[in-house]
């Protein structure tokens, strides 16, 4: 199993459509630009407080992929920069999330709770020019 950054391992980032990653991603993650160094930081920072395997089911997408999963347009996943997770049910969301605003309030965060039980957290607000209004550090959506 290859590791591309501490806690995420290749085949849960990669899309799972083309199996391919951005194509800024090679060598040493700690050589990553910005963009990517700070989302896995972030995502470090919080698997570390959370203490436990995280299943990520996305992270990087092709535009193929997104299409076919439903995914916006302009999806923060296209560019490599989001990940999806899944948990057990919507109270151990609810506090993954809670855990993701104490690690890194800066992260983009949707909550799909009510069966869904799961989590999205994005660096979109990295992605320069705005794609969106709503492309903004902190931002919030979802069940709360």
């Amino acid at each position: 199993m290859k590791y591309i950054a501490p806690y995420i391992l290749r085949q849960e980032y990669e899309c799972h459509h083309c199996h391919s990653l951005p194509c800024e991603i090679f060598g040493d993650w700690v050589d990553y630009p910005w963009f990517y160094f700070s989302l896995f930081e972030a995502f470090g920072n919080f698997r570390k407080a959370w203490g436990k395997p995280v299943n990520i089911t996305s992270g990087y997408r092709c535009l193929e992929r997104n299409k076919e999963v439903g995914g916006v347009l302009l999806s923060v996943h296209i560019f490599g920069g989001a990940l999806d997770m899944k948990f057990r049910d919507d109270e151990e969301t609810a506090n993954a999330a809670r855990a993701v605003d104490d690690t890194s309030p800066f992260l983009r965060m949707g909550v799909y709770l009510h069966g869904q039980s799961r989590l999205h957290v994005d660096v979109g607000y990295l992605v320069i020019p705005k794609m969106r209004e709503a492309w903004v550090a902190g931002a919030r959506w979802g069940d709360r």
